[in-house]
């Protein structure tokens, strides 16, 4: 798998990494992986779509992995980031350490990422949102409500409100951004976020979520920007990076012009999802 010509972008997708796992070897191992990699597929760039550590330690995890990858790293965070931390105070210290657009970029917090002429990079951390199935009804309780500082405060109806809000804020940014890279002449867009954006992507062991896990991991109102970013702009290709669910999924919307990808990942087992060769 190798470009076939200077307009392409190889890019390995990364997600759900979880660097607070593996311990030192398994680090090493993985950033040998990413090394190699690099070698192998002649790899313009990294784009690690969250769950890249934990609050306390990600800002550290996301300098080592400036310093061994060699490559451009273009990401964002997602609920694990910000565990035993809040949302605002990480956002606000990545965006600070973290805003080189040719080397490693929190992708949240700037407008595109120009990869060529014809290519651009655009990303919002994003979130679940419960639009695909009843979040009230669900049995399933996230840990997120008990150790991310904005939800510790918020019941029933105030924590539906923020997952609300932070999946709309997500979703204003891609569609904002995007509108702006095709206004500039992209003709192809990626989009890099952390929830699956559709019920076909927000899969485990082959299966769609079921209506309990499904409020969770996955952002209705994320799928409806894209399909409407898609559909208004049928001259454009539109490629979409997630992870969250730890299932490998495809998913093409009848739309036509998007394909929307989940990586597949593994706790303590750090690894490229997929490489894709970008037109």
């Amino acid at each position: 798998m190798n470009k076939t010509n200077t307009n392409q972008c190889v890019i390995a997708h990364l997600t759900d990494i979880h660097m607070n796992f593996p311990g030192k070897e398994g680090l090493l191992r993985f950033f040998e992986h990413c090394k190699k990699a690099v070698e192998d597929y002649d790899i313009d760039c990294f784009v690690l779509t969250g769950d890249i550590s934990e609050a306390p330690k990600v800002q550290g995890h996301l300098e080592l992995l400036r310093d061994y990858l060699n490559r451009p790293c273009y990401f964002v965070c997602a609920n694990h980031d910000f565990y035993d931390g809040s949302i605002l105070e990480v956002r606000n210290r990545l965006s600070g350490a973290f805003n080189d657009k040719g080397n490693m970029c929190y992708l949240t917090a700037t407008d595109y990422v120009s990869l060529n002429q014809n290519i651009a990079l655009v990303g919002h951390d994003g979130w679940y949102d419960g639009m695909y199935a009843d979040w009230f009804k669900s049995k399933l309780v996230m840990n997120d409500y008990h150790v991310i500082e904005e939800f510790k405060p918020l019941f029933d109806k105030g924590l539906f409100n923020k997952i609300q809000y932070l999946s709309r804020e997500s979703a204003q940014h891609v569609t904002d951004m995007t509108n702006k890279a095709i206004a500039d002449g992209h003709k192809t867009i990626v989009i890099a976020t952390h929830v699956p954006p559709f019920p076909e992507n927000s899969t485990y062991n082959g299966k769609i979520s079921d209506g309990d896990w499904l409020p969770h991991f996955s952002s209705g109102i994320m799928g409806d920007h894209l399909l409407q970013l898609a559909g208004l702009n049928k001259d454009v290709q539109f490629l979409v990076l997630c992870g969250h669910s730890h299932g490998e999924a495809k998913y093409v919307p009848s739309v036509g012009n998007m394909i929307v990808y989940t990586g597949k990942a593994e706790y303590g087992l750090p690894k490229i999802s997929r490489i894709h060769i970008v037109d």
